[in-house]
């Protein structure tokens, strides 16, 4: 249940844009963080069961952009914290799987760029 507080509530979203919101969002995961490094510590093979997990969670492609940074920045703390020793590199993996999902569901809603006319000099 701690990877649940890997994304913010919806409801406090909006507040990341604020300086109260940033700080609370670092003490909550400053938190999780250590209770999952502390977890790690007294059984160390449960950061394995851990990347189900997070793949499980992940926000979908349609979600908020401040979701998906968040989530992603706490799957970077993981493996760059003293957990990282333990997961490999499967949460890049994650991350770049993610970005690729990213990539091609943009494909398939292209946005115009320039205009269709051409233009005579």
């Amino acid at each position: 249940m701690l990877v649940n507080n890997f994304m913010p509530r919806l409801s406090f979203v909006n507040e990341l844009n604020k300086p109260r919101g940033v700080v609370k969002k670092e003490q909550v995961l400053n938190r999780v963080h250590s209770a999952l490094i502390k977890i790690t510590k007294m059984m160390p093979l449960v950061p394995r069961r851990l990347c189900p997990i997070l793949e499980q969670w992940m926000p979908h492609n349609s979600a908020k952009q401040e979701v998906m940074e968040i989530f992603v920045e706490n799957m970077l703390r993981l493996e760059s914290g003293p957990i990282g020793e333990y997961l490999g590199s499967t949460v890049l993996l994650l991350v770049g799987d993610r970005l690729v999902d990213l990539d091609v569901s943009t494909l398939k809603n292209p946005i115009s760029l320039c205009n269709t006319q051409t233009h005579r000099y």
